[in-house]
């Protein structure tokens, strides 16, 4: 077994920093995938890109234009970038299911679309939240009992890029007590006292792994730059629990009937976006 220790380590802890599983050009093709969707919204809305060298830098200034211009716009863009294909095949990529099968998850479903996590004080929304509080990720899925997080970052993770804080062992109280909040099961602040949370350092082309009940969050004091990172829910479908409660899925799939733009598209627009 290739991570016979770091599943030991993983099974005893709850989490575990897998290093160098995602190829370089991967997480290059996902990033510039990511840069030409901001860009173009800003082309489309005759607001200036950035120049400047570093392709991180002017991504960071680029999203910060955007969100600076609309809010709103700049939400749905940022909502929208998990659905990319490059994400999608990162996370069912061949390298996914190796060290999936090796964590105890072959096959595995995904009980849905990788999830974005945008961290910058320079892109704080206003009147939003900035990094969820401790919380487990288990209630937000609630399918199978050895659910798996991935957390895939698109950078180097260091204790002052808001890596992720998780305490350790926390997954084998099952789970914890909390307030349902919009966007998690928020844990009682009162059984967190003088826990012992980890930061969770990635170097570059590593990745994240966390049990479903590893209690973690965000960590925001004395961070800064940019972190962009993707999570994504792997589930086993033999797990017997999951399959005896009929594979229930706390995420809710419907469809908007109502039309979002009065009077679109005209036969006009669709014809030139055909290229006819």
């Amino acid at each position: 077994m290739k991570f016979a220790t770091e599943k030991a380590f993983y099974q005893e802890n709850g989490y575990v920093v897998l290093k160098e599983v995602v190829p370089p050009q991967h997480i290059l093709e996902i990033r510039q995938a990511i840069h030409s969707v901001i860009q173009f919204q800003l082309r489309q809305r005759c607001q200036p890109v950035s120049r400047h060298e570093n392709p991180l830098e002017s991504l960071h200034e680029d999203m910060q234009t955007l969100l600076r211009h609309n809010v709103q716009v700049y939400l749905s863009t940022v909502r929208y970038l998990p659905k990319l294909a490059s994400v999608y095949r990162w996370s069912v990529s061949d390298r996914i299911q190796e060290i999936l099968s090796e964590f105890g998850l072959a096959p595995f479903s995904m009980s849905t679309e990788p999830v974005i996590h945008i961290m910058s004080e320079k892109l704080k929304i206003p009147n939003g939240y900035f990094g969820l509080e401790a919380h487990q990720d288990w209630p937000s899925v609630q399918g199978s009992l050895d659910v798996v997080t991935l957390w895939t970052p698109l950078m180097e993770i260091s204790p002052t890029t808001y890596p992720v804080q998780v305490i350790p062992q926390s997954h084998l109280k099952g789970l914890w007590e909390g307030e349902i909040t919009p966007y998690a099961l928020q844990i009682k602040p009162e059984l967190l006292e003088n826990q012992p949370f980890v930061d969770c350092p990635v170097p570059l082309g590593g990745v994240l792994l966390m049990n479903g009940f590893t209690v973690h969050r965000s960590a925001t004091e004395n961070c800064q730059g940019l972190r962009i990172a993707f999570s994504t829910r792997y589930e086993n479908p033999f797990e017997p629990t999951f399959a005896q409660r009929g594979y229930p899925c706390a995420y809710k799939r419907s469809v908007e009937r109502n039309f979002f733009t009065p009077n679109f598209p005209t036969p006009e627009q669709v014809q030139k976006a055909l290229g006819l």
